[in-house]
């Protein structure tokens, strides 16, 4: 028995027999079980809810069948000389691989696709082919990446300096990026065209204390002695951050601004309090899984299935989410309803390869229906509904542009997928790739102002050359990359503000500011300001924990 302690406090367990691990158990109970045959192969790997995975073995220790927790069996067969050449799945699909003498594989096909690859000296990848698609690879002579060639005979290319790092890139677009590197080969300066660059100030440990960029904008970083982040500031705010022994972060500070989480003995988050007001309150299962969030009255229960999987939902109000799932864990069906009276039922049918067919809302009666290329993306979608069709396309050509018609004529791309227009639009980039202008093909007002411009300043401005009026939308960009500014073409502006870590901060319009307080990586709160008054209404953003998945917005009114 070996037993772990953890920074934070939490114990792990491992017992064994001999060389092999038989069991582990947390400081909550849980067991996770690990048997073994004779030849000390796992065979079974038993979960705490006594779920179970199973694997099996030739007499050569190869893997041919392996059942996962759902009973869905997948087997596999071999070649003499140990590659794998075909795999069999539940839902009907079949694997084949095929290898050259080398070992190389050269041929990946199932029922949906069929892929070759091409080598050259000691098996490096030169091109890789499908459905008449074919992306070539260039080396050198020390074998060394130098060129990559898409199927529509783009180039992406890599300067190298003497130790093979890469010092310069060439898109598909056309430009070109170079490095400059320390002694120890980090990456120090990065020149993008115009002569435009960023420098980075680092410390022993590789990571970044100082960005700067050509037009002075700068933005500083400070760490732990583990290397974990603990200060981030540019021109616009700060942040700071506190962790606990184990590195987590226990209190974020933004700006005048502070979000402080909470943690039970076993590491998990329970608690998330922000000094605008928030108090959101996370429970979990004996799994460790979210069983139920709550902040203020509003609240949501979670019941899930033997795997995890959502099963049921209960939210305030009185609402109530049934969902159904197949052997493999996708959505069959999904029913939400409030206060007894159902308002949403629909139906989902599915293909191999996780591909969605049909949904089917049975209260409206409205049917959507999905194609797909051989490449998997998602083609047309098909609506019906009381005998009127409604079809959609999104066609992929050969460098994956997408267009909305069959033809594929509805718009046109320059090197390196840059959209160049479109039925209602011609677009301008800036000398980095970045979109600067959309303007309007023809005059159209749609209700609303369009305000006057100086066509030949606003050209020299932007560097770009107008096709049409030089009316529409305007775009700035900070030189960190991040939308500094929309120009509409009424002439009013919207502006935005970001933090060191890229985190938007503020968007002002029109004499009024929203302001956003984070939680990580997603809004926890927005409110507004006006020139005239300082009240405004504050909303709160609930995330399922750990996730980008919105769980509900909270106003100030309760609502």
């Amino acid at each position: 028995m070996v037993l772990r302690t953890l920074p934070g406090g939490e114990s792990h367990a491992y017992a064994y027999e001999g060389s092999d691990l038989t069991g582990i158990a947390d400081g909550e109970g849980r067991t996770f079980t690990l048997a073994y045959n004779a030849r000390h192969e796992l065979i079974r790997l038993t979960f705490p809810n006594g779920l179970h995975r199973d694997w099996r073995y030739d007499g050569r220790g190869r893997m041919v069948w392996a059942r996962d927790v759902l009973g869905n069996v997948t087997t596999y067969a071999y070649d003499d000389a140990d590659n794998l050449i075909r795999i069999e799945e539940t839902d009907g699909n079949v694997h084949n691989l095929v290898y050259d003498t080398s070992g190389n594989l050269v041929k990946a096909s199932d029922l949906l696709h069929d892929v070759e690859f091409d080598y050259g000296p000691l098996g490096t990848l030169t091109g890789r082919r499908q459905f008449g698609r074919h992306v070539r690879f260039g080396y050198d002579s020390e074998l060394q990446l130098r060129e990559i060639v898409n199927a529509g005979g783009e180039r992406y290319a890599f300067g190298l300096d003497g130790l093979g790092r890469v010092v310069e890139e060439t898109g598909f677009d056309g430009l070109k990026r170079k490095y400059l590197r320390d002694g120890a080969g980090r990456v120090v300066r990065v020149v993008r065209p115009c002569g435009r660059q960023t420098d980075y100030e680092l410390d022993g440990a590789g990571n970044v204390l100082e960005e700067r960029h050509h037009d002075g904008r700068t933005s500083r970083f400070a760490y732990d002695g583990d290397g974990l982040l603990l200060r981030a500031e540019n021109g616009d705010t700060k942040v700071a951050f506190k962790r606990d022994a184990a590195g987590r972060v226990i209190k974020e500070t933004q700006g005048g601004h502070s979000i402080v989480r909470t943690f039970d003995p076993t590491g998990r988050h329970v608690r998330t309090e922000s000094s605008l007001g928030a108090s959101v309150d996370y429970r979990h299962d004996g799994q460790g899984r979210l069983q139920e969030m709550s902040c203020g009255e509003w609240s949501a229960k979670w019941l899930r299935d033997s795997v995890g999987l959502e099963a049921e939902r209960h939210l305030t109000g009185g609402v109530h989410v049934i969902t159904r799932r197949d052997r493999f864990g996708r959505e069959t069906f999904k029913s939400v309803g409030a206060r007894n009276v159902e308002q949403f039922r629909r139906r989902y049918t599915w293909d191999i390869g996780n591909r969605l067919l049909v949904a089917r809302d049975e209260i409206s009666g409205r049917v959507a229906r999905y194609d797909y290329d051989e490449f998997d993306n998602l083609i047309a979608a098909e609506y019906e509904r009381g005998g009127e069709v409604e079809r959609l396309y999104r066609v992929p050509d050969r460098m994956d542009n997408l267009f909305e018609t069959r033809e594929r004529d509805d718009r046109r791309y320059d090197a390196g997928g840059r959209l160049a227009e479109d039925r209602e639009f011609f677009y301008h980039y800036d000398c980095e790739g970045n979109l600067v202008f959309k303007e309007f093909k023809e005059m159209v007002l749609r209700g609303g102002i369009v305000a006057p411009i100086n066509k030949e300043r606003l050209e020299t401005e932007l560097g770009i050359r107008f096709r049409a009026f030089g009316t529409g939308w305007r775009y700035d960009w900070q030189s960190d990359g991040m939308l500094a500014r929309v120009v509409r073409p009424d002439g009013k502006e919207v502006s935005f503000a970001y933090d060191a870590l890229g985190r938007r901060i503020r968007k002002s319009y029109a004499g009024t500011t929203t302001h956003f307080v984070w939680d990580g990586n997603v809004p926890l709160h927005e409110w507004t300001e006006t020139a005239e008054s300082e009240e405004s209404e504050m909303v709160t953003w609930l995330f399922e924990q750990d996730t980008f998945v919105p769980a509900a917005k909270l106003i100030a009114n309760g609502e």
